[in-house]
């Protein structure tokens, strides 16, 4: 497993994520200061009642865990990794499996998913909305393995950004 980020990198990751943030369309101004307020804020939300699941989100949830409309399965081991990741209150809402084999599927995917992530080109380590915001940031084209990855997690090939208002 990896280790825990340090408080200097986790200052630096929330900074770097503002930068993306902005690249898509989400003003500074609506963003926490730095990652302690990131954190202030996130646990805010989860006791505020205001996050919910409704039968809508719920559905779509289960489509993309269950690669409904796509080419690729998903793997029992990603749903039960995913489930682990989210907060006990929404994976209930969700109404997302966390049984012992779950727990014990997801357990085994934080041993060896580092190794394998770690050794993968960057071309398939990120998906392909990032890939092309960091594309646009060095003002470079957006490749063709890039649009089929956004293919495969937005359905279309390119983001869609809104013009700036002038």
């Amino acid at each position: 497993m990896l280790p825990p980020l340090s408080t200097d990198q986790r200052e630096a990751y929330y900074a770097e994520s503002k930068i993306m943030a902005a690249l898509f369309g989400i003003p500074a101004a609506a963003l926490p200061a730095d990652w302690s307020a990131f954190e202030a804020y996130n646990r805010a939300m989860l006791t505020s009642g205001m996050l919910g699941v409704n039968a809508l989100s719920r559905d779509m949830a289960h489509s993309v865990l269950h690669g409904r409309g796509s080419w690729v399965p998903v793997p029992a081991w990603y749903r039960a990794f995913t489930s682990a990741s989210l907060p006990e209150q929404l994976r209930e809402q969700f109404e997302l499996p966390f049984r012992q084999r779950e727990i014990d599927s997801a357990n085994r995917a934080r041993v060896w998913l580092p190794r394998i992530y770690r050794r993968l080109p960057p071309a398939l380590r990120f998906v392909g909305p990032y890939q092309e915001a960091n594309a646009r940031l060095l003002g470079r084209r957006v490749s063709a393995l890039t649009r089929a990855s956004n293919r495969f997690w937005i359905g279309q090939p390119r983001m869609m950004f809104a013009e700036p208002e002038r």
